[in-house]
């Protein structure tokens, strides 16, 4: 292959490769911005010099500090306001996730969004489930469907084989309860206790 640099008229600067119809392959223009190209000529990565953004697999245009995208799964870096924000994206009807690993196993623990039942799972050891909160804000533990349960208790299910629940308090004078409150303001707040 033969490659060669090119100055447009507009006074872009870009690496043209010879043998494949002096196609682009590095462009560089009087704003900073970069771009890299492959094979068939389509952009892969690109750096806004102007919003200080970089793109790849985005074309131009990133949405984020970092934009990375793979067909229709994106992966953004942004600040926003005073939040800084990672956004994972799938595709349409597509879950999306993040996965914690080591060297041993790729994949120990995770956090995947289920697009088909709108839930947020949480993935324990070995990528086994272990939390829900389902579309209707449920709560399961060792239950991937919360809301199957009777109206009247099923904002937090836990299900097992054995099943308990401990409250225990870090000193050896603190207490544990379970309150119960039917309002926020006045007696309301307050309307019995297990202790």
């Amino acid at each position: 292959q033969s490659y060669y640099w090119r100055m447009f008229s507009g006074g872009e600067l870009a690496l043209v490769d010879e043998t494949n119809n002096n196609a682009s392959r590095i462009s560089l223009d009087t704003g900073g911005d970069v771009s890299f190209y492959n094979t068939s000529g389509n952009e892969r990565f690109f750096w806004d010099a102007s919003a200080e953004r970089l793109g790849i697999g985005t074309g131009t245009s990133p949405l984020g500090t970092l934009h990375l995208k793979d067909g229709d799964s994106h992966c953004i870096f942004v600040r926003n306001g005073t939040e800084t924000e990672l956004k994972l994206r799938g595709g349409t009807n597509e879950d999306s996730a993040l996965y914690f690993g080591d060297a041993a196993d790729n994949v120990r623990v995770g956090i995947r969004h289920d697009s088909s039942a709108n839930s947020l799972r949480f993935m324990g050891y070995n990528n086994a489930e272990a939390m829900v909160i389902d579309s209707n804000l449920n709560v399961g533990i060792g239950t991937s469907s919360p809301s199957s349960y009777t109206a009247n208790g099923n904002n937090l299910v836990i299900e097992d084989t054995n099943v308990g629940m401990t409250l225990a308090s870090n000193t050896t004078n603190g207490s544990g309860a379970v309150d119960f409150a039917d309002g926020t303001t006045g007696t309301n707040t307050y309307r019995g206790i297990i202790n």
